[in-house]
């Protein structure tokens, strides 16, 4: 049996947080487990320390004084072999080529 991808959800809104959860586990065999679930970075950079995770899914809608690219970068730097998806609600072509820069593994 292969072992599902553990993914964690970072968003301010628990709609997109539970929503993210129920679309990727309504098969009956899911392939993506959703292991935690957190409202900030500081919360899901806690967990991280303390549990292994395959990818964290981002929702760019944060708090104004959150900043993006570098929670992103961060992640990334502490977290080795971290997968990084970001669900970008108003991409500017600037933002894109900064994630992506940064090694990004997906962008929605």
């Amino acid at each position: 049996m292969i072992r599902p991808i553990k993914m964690i959800v970072v968003s301010t809104n628990a709609l997109t947080r539970s929503g993210v959860q129920h679309l990727v586990t309504r098969t009956e065999q899911p392939t993506i487990e959703v292991i935690g679930r957190f409202k900030d970075f500081k919360e899901a950079d806690d967990y991280l320390h303390e549990h292994v995770v395959d990818i964290v899914l981002i929702d760019d809608a944060l708090p104004a004084n959150t900043n993006l690219l570098r929670e992103v970068k961060t992640l990334l730097n502490i977290h080795f072999g971290l997968e990084v998806i970001v669900i970008l609600q108003h991409p500017t072509t600037s933002l894109v080529q900064r994630l992506l820069d940064y090694n990004v593994h997906g962008l929605l």
